[in-house]
């Protein structure tokens, strides 16, 4: 049984309490702390082929199509179990991690009768429970926790490693059907969108000649599973999506933008374009639940500055960093606190905000508005007690928000500055030489703080932000003043009683519990010398110069 023997011993390494298998799911490894996805899935006669090497011999009569196993699996490496559970469609097969006796069991598949759980029959003696995953769209009808424990959302095929190392999704990619497109291109859509979606793919990329591309946690993976489009097959699949004035404009000059729903859990952000090999499109999956900035690790003193009645406040980060993300939790955080007017000017609307006790009014440049100069200009007529702005890249824009920030408002602006001391570098090389000492006063009475952040790569799979947080004391705004960019590091550093935070301190303080791996904060570090000498001083072990394993 060399699979499953594969599977113990990443069990063991990952301190796994249950691995779970299920057809056309993804696969699960539970643990003491709750369960993570593989991002594999398999089909029912793969997972019925590893089945087969432990299935006893007296159950293999019972192994019908409408039945419930449950038997010992022999290990010398611990007391481990087998569930089975099929019926007509699928087969889910889970190896659990057992301290007591494991009762055999071989009858009909068990059925939801009774809402209670205790009603269930024990099968397996001391089997510690860990909490299911969260349900998948098409998830079957709610069943009892003893249930769960025998089916959860299960798969991972033994098969390719199973410890494709803390989840990796570039070897082990999920198996689905490949869609016809040339029969059905109506599908080709939804297909892609369910699959995608059980991986955690942030963005998708199409493009004619090619195989779709996902990008998970970080790393573009190409998904084989799906057939290379032509170019006008990929046109009709796109077609489908794109409202009328976007297929104009993309007719007329090669690209265009757009935003839109796609059904009730799901919204898209597109970017169509014309290339060499024909038409182009990378989708944003944004969900349309906006998580709270405590699920998004999100530190208490930026949810603070959002909070402030008058200023302006920046949010930084390098392209695919989580600004979008952050931002809408905070814009609803502030929606959900406060009885007030916000405004959004955005290029694209990622994140719809539905009003709570504030009046949100989310405005699309060359949708309800022609540019971000006329939709600022009548910012100041429409009322807002918090505006947001979502590209911060010239002179006019910089000199109007700054304005706006002066007279009574809070304003929120996003730049792709990777810190935050080149944030104020970036505004102030804006303006010519003779009006930067301008500049840079109207910054220091203005600006509340600044927040840089960047998105890692969790040990376990998933991401979760870092960040630098820089606020206006009296002293930044003296150097601030003076022009001096290059000691805003190192004040950072020194006003932790201030509840500044370095970027280097919040990536020690991820590795520290566990979360990041140090080769991560290495990546992700923007002064890695000063990073290593905190590795050296709180005795983490990191050597740079070694290969990374994966």
């Amino acid at each position: 049984m060399p699979r499953f023997d594969r599977i113990i011993d990443f069990m063991l390494k990952q301190q796994g309490t249950k691995f779970s298998m299920k057809n056309d799911e993804n696969v699960y490894l539970f643990t003491q702390k709750g369960s993570r996805p593989l991002n594999q899935l398999m089909k029912l006669d793969e997972i019925e082929e590893i089945l087969k090497e432990v299935l006893p011999v007296e159950l293999e009569e019972k192994y019908i199509d409408d039945c419930f196993l449950a038997f010992p699996l022999p290990s010398d490496k611990g007391n481990f179990a087998i569930q089975v559970e099929r019926d007509p469609e699928s087969l889910s097969v889970s190896v659990l991690a057992v301290e007591g006796k494991v009762e055999t069991v071989a009858e009909p598949r068990r059925r939801v009768v009774e809402p209670e759980a205790e009603d269930e029959p024990v099968l397996v003696e001391k089997v510690e429970k860990p909490a299911p995953p969260t349900p998948q769209p098409d998830a079957a009808p709610e069943r009892t926790a003893a249930e769960e424990e025998a089916r959860s959302p299960e798969v991972a095929p033994p098969s390719v490693e199973p410890v494709a190392e803390e989840g990796s999704t570039l070897e082990t990619r999920p198996r689905v059907a490949r869609p016809q497109l040339a029969r059905v291109p109506g599908q080709y859509l939804e297909n892609l969108f369910r699959y995608v979606l059980k991986t955690g793919a942030t963005d998708v990329h199409l493009s004619a000649a090619n195989q779709p591309f996902a990008r998970v946690d970080g790393q573009l993976m190409r998904l084989t599973e799906f057939d290379a489009v032509t170019n006008d097959q990929l046109q009709e699949v796109l077609w489908q999506i794109v409202p009328e004035t976007n297929r104009k404009e993309f007719n007329e000059h090669g690209q265009t933008d757009f935003a839109q729903d796609a059904g009730e859990k799901l919204r898209l952000r597109c970017n169509l374009y014309q290339d060499n090999d024909g038409i182009g499109a990378v989708l944003r999956l944004v969900p349309r639940t906006i998580r709270g900035p405590k699920e998004l690790s999100i530190p208490q003193v930026l949810t603070d500055l959002c909070r402030v009645r008058q200023g302006l406040v920046l949010i930084t980060g390098p392209a695919r960093s989580g600004k979008s993300t952050s931002i809408a939790a905070l814009l609803d955080s502030v929606n959900r606190e406060r009885e007030c007017h916000i405004l959004t000017i955005e290029n694209s609307i990622e994140f719809v905000i539905h009003s709570d006790k504030a009046l949100v009014n989310q405005r699309q440049i060359g949708v309800h508005v022609g540019s971000y100069t006329a939709a600022l200009n009548a910012a100041f007529l429409e009322d807002p007690d918090v505006c947001f702005v979502d590209d911060l890249t010239d002179m006019n824009t910089f000199e109007t928000v700054l304005k706006m920030a002066q007279t009574g408002r809070l304003v929120i602006g996003s730049l792709f500055t990777t810190t935050t001391a080149q944030a104020v570098a970036f505004i102030v090389e804006q303006f010519p030489e003779e009006r930067k000492p301008a500049i840079c006063a109207s910054l220091a009475s203005t600006i509340v703080g600044i927040a840089s952040q960047v998105l890692c790569r969790k040990e376990g799979g998933g991401q979760i932000p870092a960040f630098e947080i820089l606020l206006f004391t009296p002293p930044v705004c003296d150097v601030v003043r003076a022009q001096r960019f290059n000691d805003l590091p190192s004040m950072i550093r020194a006003g932790k009683k201030d509840k500044m935070v370095s970027l280097n301190a919040s990536l020690v303080q991820l590795v520290r519990q566990s979360v990041i791996s140090p080769a991560e904060a290495y990546e992700q570090s923007v002064d890695v010398s000063l990073l290593l000498e905190q590795f050296k001083e709180l005795g983490i072990r990191f050597d740079p110069r070694a290969p990374v394993d994966g």
